[in-house]
């Protein structure tokens, strides 16, 4: 997940205020690694949680499920359809 995305996610929970992503390299994630292990279990564990949704839903099965949900409630097709 991109570092901007993690920032987001982290300070819309009030967390890591003193870690700045944007100086963090993408692919060196050792001082985010560092400051998640610094939570508490219970933290990380439904934080955790929330990742493997997240994992969930931007797989093909997610997406599907999204897009059949958002035309369910829109009464249209939102993304066109190959025929057979």
């Amino acid at each position: 997940m991109p570092n901007a995305l993690l920032a987001r996610y982290f300070q819309g929970r009030g967390l890591f205020g003193d870690l700045d992503f944007s100086a963090l390299k993408e692919t060196q994630p050792d001082k985010l690694f560092a400051a998640w292990l610094s939570l508490r279990d219970t933290q990380r564990n439904a934080m955790d949680a929330e990742f493997r949704e997240i994992f969930e839903l931007s797989c093909e099965k997610g997406f599907r499920a999204i897009i059949d949900e958002a035309e369910w409630h829109l009464g249209a097709d939102i993304v066109a359809r190959e025929e057979p």
